[in-house]
């Protein structure tokens, strides 16, 4: 609060983080040189390809695909709850998910180095069986120790900041502090522009698949429109009015359909269709 009483207005650099996520399990396939000049040599294709070899192919694979699944299923949550931003690897995180963030991101490690467990637990018998389905392609380097296999596992993030000028004015100069606030405002535009993008990807299917009286579509069709609905007005880090107003007309036009109700009933889904192409018109 501020000294007159009136409540602080948040600034962007308080709204947003940004956020740094590692998330792989870095060992599975490889590219087998050896192969690869057989391939080229038998097509003639010079240099040009290369063959990539699953190292636990079919079931002998199942315990790494699990775990490989988890990390996916993460990572795509991390990209539909976070903002692009111009540094790869660096995405903007709204401070209001922080919380939720850290929760999914806990439940992931979690489910991640159980199914990790598992890998190591089974990986000599794993191995032997994927020996036999490759076969002659089955070479004894692709596999290190079963000891070694946790060190390509990694499931981390990192939080920074946003920079201001005001913080190195005096360090580096006017010139260069301007330079790293031309860079955060171009920044949360685009971060804005993402999430625009978000809603659009979201309405944009929903007016296809309800286009089409007849048209068959999964609960997911409105369950992501929800989704993406719930958590924009965090994204709007700019508080761009058109914006925001957009984000209202949606959820009062578009969140919360059942389904079976737009299934079943031929006028609702005409309605709720050309709500959604409105919408999109305006994005």
């Amino acid at each position: 609060m501020k000294a007159n009483g009136t409540k602080h207005a948040p600034t962007l650099h308080e709204k947003v983080v940004e956020v740094q996520l590692t998330c792989s399990f870095s060992w599975g396939n490889v590219t087998d040189n050896a192969i690869s000049t057989e391939v080229n040599s038998d097509k003639h294709s010079g240099n040009a390809l290369r063959v990539r070899k699953t190292l636990m192919p079919k079931d002998s694979g199942l315990r790494v695909k699990k775990l490989c699944t988890i990390l996916s299923e993460f990572y795509s949550w991390h990209i539909d709850n976070t903002l692009s931003t111009p540094t790869k690897g660096r995405r903007l995180l709204p401070a209001a998910f922080h919380f939720l963030y850290m929760e999914k991101l806990g439940d992931a490690k979690a489910k991640a180095e159980e199914a990790l467990d598992e890998v190591v637990a089974h990986y000599d018998d794993d191995v032997h069986a994927a020996k036999a389905l490759l076969g002659g392609a089955a070479k004894d380097e692709d596999y290190p120790p079963a000891e070694d296999i946790r060190g390509y596992y990694n499931c981390d993030v990192r939080f920074f900041p946003l920079p201001t000028g005001d913080r190195i004015l005096n360090v580096l100069g006017a010139e260069v502090a301007a330079g790293v606030d031309s860079y955060v405002d171009a920044m949360a535009q685009a971060a804005v522009e993402d999430a625009k993008g978000k809603l659009r990807e979201a309405v944009g299917r929903m007016a296809e698949r309800l286009a089409t009286p007849d048209g068959i579509f999964r609960n997911t069709l409105t369950e992501n429109v929800d989704d993406v609905l719930n958590v924009l007005r965090y994204m709007n880090i700019t508080e761009d009015a058109e914006f925001a107003t957009i984000i209202e007309e949606a959820k009062d036009t578009l969140h919360g359909w059942n389904p079976e109700q737009l299934r079943k009933n031929p006028a609702v889904r005409s309605q709720v269709a050309k709500a959604a192409q409105q919408i999109l018109a305006k994005l």
